[in-house]
Formats: C-alpha cells, structure tokens, sequence
C-alpha cells in the first residue's frame, strides 16, 4: 500500500480546500478526526470509494476522504474504517482491513446497519475488481480487501437472516436463501454455523442441521473433516 511524503500530502489538503471540497468533523465512538467529501466523478470507476494519504511516520500528516455518492449519514462510519486501519493498526499489518472493517461494524447504529453492509459489500466487491487492474495495487492489498470482502459476506448474511426472522418470512424462504448466500460466499464451517445459529432461534437449530448434514456429501476429504467438527460441537448444544 503506497505511502507519502509530508509535502504531498500538504500540497494534496491545499488542492482539495482550493476546489472546495467540503471538509467534515466527526466524532465515531473514541475516534474523533476530520475528512474531505470528495465528488464521486473524480474516480467513476470505484463507486462509493474512500481517499486515503498517510505518510510513513505520523508527523508527516495524513488526508481522509469519502465519495460523495456516499449516503451522508454512512460517510463517518467508512472514513472511521481508513483512520482505524492507517492511523491506529498500521500499514504494515497483516489482516488491517478486515481488522479495521469488524471495529468499523461495531460503530455502525442497529437502525442503519443492514443497508450500510449491503452498501461496503457493493465497494469492497467492486474495489477488488478495480485494484487487480490498476498496478498502484499489490497481491497483498488485494489479499487485504479480499480478507474484508468475505468477512462483510458472513456478517451480512446473518443480518439478512436476522432481519428475515424479525418480520416473519416464512421459513423455507429464508432456509433458501441460507443456501443460495452460503454456496456462494461462506467457507463451509462459517456457513454451517451461521445457519445454525439462525435456525436455533426457531428452535430446530439442531434438527435441521443434522438434517441439511444427511442430505448434502460432499467428495472432498477437507468438508467431510468440516462436518464432522461441527457435528461434534452441535452435539455439545443441546439446542432442541
């Protein structure tokens, strides 16, 4: 991930004020911190893209930056997720991104939360497919944004089905979708257990998944290993 000089990064805030960006404070559970809302036209191809400078030591400053296609109650919540990942965890550690993305989840109000996860899977989905074709990006910055992609697809998909049970869909609809969402993004011992937990909330957590376990072999040796270690811990939770 490219880093910059003090004079950069100086000469960059002094571009952005001369152009009139409209510069926000915020404060987001103990961080408080400033940001530029940047016009969405300037980077077409990342929808909904944060702006990150920061310098290799801390006195060399830093700039955050959000689209302005970006929701203006979602905007301190992404940006939060930059200074978290830049200012706190380091440039340099492995697992930032998805390390600053779970603080970031935890900030996020219950009231907004499904569709501000729908909205930073959308960015991170998209982020992967513009940074494999743009060679400011390395295999390790991909590998990072990669890391958070599957971690918002497992934190979503229990928030789906959260919000599925809390306005009584019926229960096949949402056993569906499990399926559908789970074969597409989850690894299968992620997969199993958030549909487990799920299903326990109807009280056939249990009875199902032993059921969905009969029902679906799979030929590789690595998910017949998967599903035994996860019948051996429904067995330990006497759910049903």
């Amino acid at each position: 991930m490219e880093t910059f000089t003090k004079e950069e990064i100086e000469e960059r805030k002094r571009q952005f004020r001369s152009k009139g960006f409209r510069e926000e404070s915020a404060e987001v559970g103990d961080l408080r911190f400033s940001y530029f809302v940047i016009p969405q036209e300037l980077n077409p191809d990342l929808p909904h893209f944060a702006y990150r400078m920061t310098g290799k030591n801390k006195d060399d400053g830093f700039i955050y930056g959000i689209a302005d296609s970006v929701r203006e109650d979602f905007r301190p919540y992404a940006v939060a997720h930059e200074v978290i990942e830049f200012s706190q965890i380091g440039i340099d550690v492995e697992g930032r991104c998805a390390m600053a993305l779970e603080k970031e989840i935890s900030l996020i109000p219950e009231d907004i939360k499904g569709e501000y996860l729908a909205m930073r899977r959308e960015f991170f989905d998209r982020l992967i497919a513009y940074a494999s074709s743009n060679n400011s990006y390395t295999k390790d910055d991909i590998r990072e944004f990669r890391g958070s992609l599957e971690k918002l697809d497992g934190i979503l998909f229990e928030h789906l089905l959260d919000y599925n049970l809390h306005y009584n869909k019926r229960f096949q609809e949402f056993v569906d979708r499990i399926d559908s969402i789970g074969r597409q993004h989850l690894y299968v011992l992620d997969f199993l257990t958030a549909r487990y937990n799920v299903l326990s909330k109807l009280g056939v957590g249990r009875t199902e998944t032993y059921k969905y376990l009969k029902e679906h072999r799979f030929d590789s040796d690595l998910h017949h290993s998967i599903f035994e270690e996860f019948e051996s811990i429904v067995k330990r939770k006497a759910v049903n």
